[in-house]
């Protein structure tokens, strides 16, 4: 569901108010996500949560880099994503 908010916010970068509700949604779901990580995994949801939030309050950016990187972050996505490959 997280990283169906950056594809929304991506396809909406056109529309700024409906971008930033993407975001909005994408980072109260990490934030829900995030409650129960500790160590490494939980800095580095951290930093994307910091990107996410620099994306919040600047001009709409594409988002498919930082969908990447959420989906690395997950074992058997990333095994999909490499299958097709």
């Amino acid at each position: 569901m997280i990283c169906n908010e950056l594809n929304r916010a991506s396809n909406l970068r056109d529309d700024l108010e409906e971008y930033k509700r993407c975001l909005e949604r994408f980072l109260e779901l990490l934030d829900y996500f995030i409650t129960d990580k500790s160590g490494h995994l939980l800095r580095e949801y951290l930093r994307i949560r910091d990107i996410i939030a620099d994306a919040y309050i600047s001009i709409p950016k594409d988002t498919k880099k930082i969908q990447s990187l959420v989906l690395q972050m997950n074992p058997t996505a990333w095994c999909m994503l490499n299958e097709r490959i």
